[in-house]
């Protein structure tokens, strides 16, 4: 080979060995600058992550050192980025379960809908008093978070607020709240007393639901509206006792387990609570006597135990007008006596057996009675007694079946209309009726004795029905007197009757009954009218005008008396 070919082979090699190393010099550059934009990348994201905005006006910041995030700007929250379709603020930021502390500035004026939601480390929130609405699950689930405060501009603590917040212990509501809604407080198992401020109108469903240790909770009268469940079942905090006052209150304690209730001042246990708007009652078991007090309507009566089943007596005191729902019947089995006040005007019109299924042996109703419902004694087996309201107007169906023991009784005169079935099965032996009109159903007196005597006026529609059923009738007339003073058993009553020395009762009182009533009238009626004799305590009694003569003055006094034109005698 020749000299001048060997020098370009030369050549041709040393060109490409200094390609090759130009090559290898310009790779390991580019590299290097690829792996710094990366780590630039990288550090940007980072940085990125820790801070972003809330809508237009408001800004956050997270510092990762202190993991305290901070909320700063004027205006509403919105949504991160004021994008309404973002994560969730704790499914965008990995440090949201790390953050211990959360500073909001002054002049932000809401919290969004779930913004702080599962920031589980969470242990302190600092709210300006700028923020005046707290959204849906805003801490919800911050199992963390030990106390808060809520600003003073708060009106309604909206639904899920801080639900599951089970490591918050007190809670100091605004003096303007108005509204908790449903869920505000379910789950915080660790908060141990609630006081919800005067003004308040509505708790919604379950607000503080699984609050396990709660022990203490006031309930202004101001609230309206109570949703379902709002605290623990008595079964899984038999503990708790609730605060309440008014007649809200005392509606929401009826309704719900009222045993662990103190309401306007009454505690509510085994023995004692509420049972209406302005009516209390207890049972005092060495005597066996269940006592209603009070004034005004009974929803239903109230007991809270086994003991109603050895309930021998009922005293329900003057002031109390009118129980509904049952009343007595079906649970009060022992009961024998019932004393009801001259303010009683009678059981409601969905109460019916208000008094079925007892051991009653007598019962007196008083005259303000209109009605004797349906089934009101219904199988008052042993029931010998009864003395019918002076206003009674109605004797609803069944109202006395099956009352084997019951041989005599007085339909007063004011009443109207003698119901379906209404003495059924009764053992009544005569039936003294003074009304002259009264509408008795064909089927009133069905499987009673066929030798009961009905006694009434002549020609009147009493005289018709004993005709038309086979019953013996008799003219009322010296049979009047014991007929009426079978209708005034002797029974306790609210107001004693104070007798003289000589043994006389009250004025008035010639039958010695302990009432001035009806079959007063009807003696000296007979007296009067029949030339019926008195005894010298009779002509005490009914010398109601005081001028030493038994005539037709003192009568007309009696009858202004009991149709109250007159208080006394």
């Amino acid at each position: 080979m020749k000299n001048a070919e060997l020098r370009r082979i030369f050549a041709t090699a040393a060109a490409l060995v200094m390609a090759a190393g130009t090559t290898v010099t310009a790779f390991a550059e580019e590299t290097a600058d690829l792996t710094a934009a990366s780590q630039s990348s990288a550090e940007e994201a980072e940085k990125s992550d820790y801070s972003g905005s809330f809508g237009k006006d408001v800004k956050w910041e997270y510092d990762p050192e202190s993991k305290t995030l901070t909320v700063s700007g004027n205006g509403k929250m919105m949504s991160e980025n004021g994008d309404e379709n973002a994560k969730p603020f704790y499914k965008a930021h990995k440090w949201a379960a790390e953050a211990e502390k959360i500073v909001i500035g002054d002049g932000v004026e809401s919290i969004a809908d779930g913004a702080f939601e599962k920031f589980t480390s969470l242990k302190s929130v600092s709210v300006p008093e700028s923020v005046k609405e707290l959204g849906c699950s805003s801490f919800r689930n911050c199992i963390s978070l030990e106390e808060v405060n809520i600003p003073s501009e708060i009106t309604v603590i909206r639904t899920g607020a801080f639900r599951n917040c089970n490591s918050l212990r007190s809670l100091t509501l605004p003096d303007g709240l108005k509204v908790i809604e449903s869920e505000a407080f379910k789950g915080c198992c660790s908060l141990e007393s609630v006081e919800i401020p005067n003004g308040v109108t509505a708790v919604g469903d379950q607000a503080f639901r699984n609050c396990l240790k709660l022990r203490a909770v006031s309930l202004p009268e101001t609230i309206e509206t109570y949703g379902n469940d709002v605290f623990d079942w008595v079964e899984d905090n038999e503990y708790l006792k609730i605060k309440a006052d008014g007649a809200n209150g005392r509606d929401y304690a009826f309704r719900n387990a009222c045993t662990r209730f103190v309401v306007d001042g009454v505690e509510c246990t085994e023995t004692s609570g509420i049972c209406g708007d302005s009516a209390n009652w207890f049972y005092d078991e060495e005597t066996a006597t269940y006592t209603i007090t009070g004034k005004g309507s009974i929803p239903y009566v109230t007991y809270n135990s086994e003991w109603v089943e050895n309930v021998k007596k009922v005293v329900i005191e003057e002031g109390i007008t009118n129980i509904g729902t049952s009343g007595f019947g079906y649970n009060f089995k022992s009961l024998e006596s019932v004393s009801f006040p001259g303010s009683f005007e009678g059981f409601d019109i969905d109460c019916p057996g208000g008094l079925s299924g007892t051991a009653l042996t007598s019962v007196v109703f008083p005259d303000k009675m209109p009605v004797i419902n349906q089934s009101m004694l219904n199988g008052c087996e042993k029931l010998k007694e009864v003395k019918l309201p002076e206003n009674l107007k109605t004797i609803e169906d069944f109202a006395f079946l099956g009352c084997s023991s019951l041989e005599s009784i007085v339909i007063p005169e004011k009443t109207e209309k003698i119901g379906l079935f209404a003495f059924d099965s009764c053992g009544l032996k005569t039936v003294t009726i003074l009304s002259d009109n009264v509408d008795i159903d064909d089927q009133a007196f069905y499987l009673c004795d066929p030798s009961m005597v009905i006694r009434a006026a002549k020609g009147s529609t009493a005289e018709k029905y004993a005709a038309e059923h086979g019953f013996k009738f008799e003219s009322a007339g010296a049979s009047v007197t014991e007929a009426a003073k079978a209708q005034a058993p002797v029974q306790e009553t609210n107001e004693a009757a104070p007798a003289d020395n000589a043994g006389v009762i009250r004025p008035g009182d010639a039958d010695g009954s302990g009432v001035v009533d009806i079959s007063d009238i009807s003696v000296l009626s007979l007296a009067l009218v029949d030339g019926r004799e008195l005894t010298d305590l009779q002509k005490k009694a009914l010398d109601v005008d005081g001028d030493a003569d038994v005539d037709l003055a003192d009568l007309a006094r009696l009858r202004q008396y009991l149709s109250k034109k007159i208080e006394k005698l």
